[in-house]
């Protein structure tokens, strides 16, 4: 039996063996000897790719050389060719550029969902991921704001070194990151790449994408040329670039912009007209692919806007909560217990109140159950169409039209009265009438030009109402003034 100062002995003899223990772990441990290296990679080192859904932790290896070559003489892309028996790339990985704000932060979480939920419906070859960039924080709520992103979404969050910014490189940061996730490392062959994206974009928080049309667009491309897809502004600068709502660049043209000394001197500027800066500093030969069906929503002051086809590919301008609705509507249809949250007395009569504060006779008018709603077009406008339409109507025969006006007549002036309400509260009430009239049977028409249709419309109905053929003819000698390429 041990006496008790033995067990005190013993007691203090082990947590001696423990205190040198761990000096010794210390010592080894030595901050000081810390390689620090390793908490940052380089561009040939092991990442954890973000945006794949079927494997997020799979770590890849980029080439630490350039993968591009441009032809002296013809400044064409030469890029090496992966392996044959490569796994197939997805279609696209987009960037899309957000921040913090609050506004932001609901259209990103809206449209992560919305996503999401598309990709879900397609083969992995014609998935799009998109991840969220954001630019580095400028103050300290900023930087919390940032951290909380990073912790609920660390495989689809990304943010640059240089602060949040419109026009010093957030873009050019954004297109070298995802070079880096651009490639994976050949499952078998050690030092080879295969490509995980077939395309690389950047795109904006207020635009709303309709993934399997987009996809199915980039596949009918050409393979074997440097593709630069978007929507080209109807008067360009002093240099042809795609819009920063939506561009598109193929794999060849982002390699080179990773290693090409010209980007990073061509920074500052609208960050869409500095992609086609570079391009054209660096003498590239680029395959520019614009197409109309990448618009915005009609009522944007922008001149590519346009009223949403079945067909359209993409549309920008979806700044609110209703006009993201409608964006995402228009894209993808409207389940019908959506419609039915929006058509029903309650949620009509919120519509009769806010249009009550321009036409205050519709507080006379009875709120109906329901409104009858026809074919595609959106029900957020349809539902405002039919409350304006109580207002309108008995103005048209008295001022404006002699002729029959059809039910589609009706419908086009009235929802394009319904997108520009803000409009209608800033000019007189007969030239928004007349600019509606104006864009009939016109998918895009700018507001310049509308107004210029209707102030001559207005001349010439002063003392009365005009025929469809005056309205017609008078439409078609502006039609040499309206841009072609919307």
């Amino acid at each position: 039996m041990f006496r008790e100062t033995d067990k005190r002995y013993l007691k203090y003899a082990a947590l001696i063996a423990l205190l040198l223990t761990l000096l010794v772990y210390f010592i080894q441990t030595d901050p000081r000897n810390f390689d620090r290296s390793i908490l940052y990679s380089s561009e040939s080192e092991p990442m954890i790719f973000p945006g794949d859904s079927n494997s997020p932790t799979t770590p890849i290896i980029a080439p630490p050389e350039s993968q591009v070559s441009v032809t002296p003489d013809s400044g064409v892309l030469r890029m090496n060719e992966p392996p044959t028996d490569c796994p197939a790339p997805k279609r696209a990985l987009i960037g899309m550029f957000v921040t913090t704000d609050p506004v932001s932060t609901n259209r990103r979480n809206l449209l992560r969902a919305t996503y999401k939920t598309a990709n879900a419906k397609l083969a992995h070859e014609d998935q799009i991921d998109f991840m969220f960039v954001y630019g580095n924080a400028k103050a300290w709520s900023h930087a919390y704001e940032l951290a909380l992103e990073k912790m609920s979404f660390p495989h689809d969050t990304v943010i640059t070194e240089r602060e949040e910014n419109l026009e010093s490189g957030k873009n050019l940061d954004w297109l070298k990151y995802a070079r880096n996730i651009m490639y994976a490392e050949h499952p078998t062959w050690k030092g080879k790449y295969c490509l995980r994206y077939r395309f690389i974009g950047k795109t904006d928080d207020d635009t709303v994408i309709n993934v399997p049309r987009l996809s199915q667009k980039l596949k009918g491309l050409a393979p074997n040329k440097s593709h630069y897809v978007g929507r080209d502004p109807p008067k360009q600068q002093h240099v042809k670039y795609m819009t920063g709502l939506l561009y598109i660049l193929s794999p060849d043209i982002v390699e080179w912009i990773h290693f090409s000394p010209i980007p990073p001197r061509h920074v500052a500027g609208y960050e869409d007209i500095q992609v086609g800066v570079w391009i054209r500093k660096g003498k590239l030969v680029v395959n520019f692919v614009s197409d109309v069906l990448i618009h915005d929503l009609e009522e944007s002051p922008w001149s590519y806007n346009a009223r949403s086809t079945p067909k359209s590919l993409v549309i920008h301008w979806c700044k609110d909560p209703q006009r993201l609705f409608r964006c995402i509507a228009d894209l993808y249809g409207t389940p019908k217990a959506t419609v039915q949250l929006l058509n029903n007395r309650k949620s009509i009569g919120y519509h009769s109140q806010r249009l009550q504060t321009l036409f205050p006779q519709l507080k006379n008018y009875q709120i109906p159950n329901e409104i009858k709603l026809m074919g595609e077009n959106s029900p957020s406008l349809q539902i405002d169409a039919a409350l304006l339409k109580q207002v309108i109507a008995p103005l048209i025969p008295r001022y404006y039209i002699s002729d029959t006006i059809t039910n589609e007549d009706w419908l086009q002036i009235l929802t394009h009265m319904a997108a520009r309400v803000p409009w209608l509260r800033e000019e007189p009430l007969h030239i928004g009438i007349w600019r509606a009239i104006a864009a009939m049977n016109i998918r895009s028409t700018p507001g310049w030009w509308e107004r210029s249709v209707a102030q001559a419309l207005a001349e010439r109905a002063v003392n009365g109402t005009l025929s469809w053929s005056e309205v017609n003819r008078i439409r078609n000698s502006f039609m040499p003034t309206l841009p072609t390429n919307i």
